[in-house]
């Protein structure tokens, strides 16, 4: 719901356009694209992206994310509940991979040549130092691959 959705900026003036008429040449311009010739899987990625985004083509970009942040202040405001980010996820379960004298052995992060300075790596015993100028703070590598194993 919150990424740019390429038939809308191909339409002239679609934000001064009413609802209706901004999904009628929405759906145009997506059944013009179904037309075109492509690979079977390429073909079936996009209906299924078609199929995900069909309630929202009549919004704006900037109608999407005011809907996403005005829902996200509402659960916000619930005082049962709870929200896990990814990072707060990990924190939950990293505890549970398996070790074998305290080393971490139950999660695997390849990083190729690259040095590593994350909490994996340090608690799986293969921190190495580095120079400060290739330092950095960041805990997790977005060209790092993680498989996993839970207890």
């Amino acid at each position: 719901m919150l990424r740019h959705y390429p038939e809308q900026k191909h339409i002239p003036d679609f934000e001064a356009m009413d609802r209706s008429s901004r999904k009628k040449t929405v759906m145009g311009i997506r059944a013009m694209n179904l037309g075109r010739p492509r690979p079977n899987n390429k073909q079936k990625e996009l209906l299924k992206n078609y199929r995900k985004t069909l309630p929202y083509v009549h919004l704006t970009y900037d109608e999407r994310k005011e809907f996403v942040k005005s829902l996200m202040s509402l659960v916000g405001d619930w005082e049962d509940s709870r929200l896990f980010g990814e990072a707060e996820l990990f924190d939950l379960i990293y505890e549970r991979f398996d070790r074998h004298k305290r080393k971490l052995v139950g999660l695997r992060h390849y990083t190729g040549i690259q040095n590593c300075l994350c909490r994996v790596c340090r608690d799986h015993g293969r921190y190495k130092a580095v120079r400060p100028d290739r330092q950095t703070n960041r805990d997790f590598h977005s060209n790092a691959f993680w498989s996993a194993a839970l207890i």
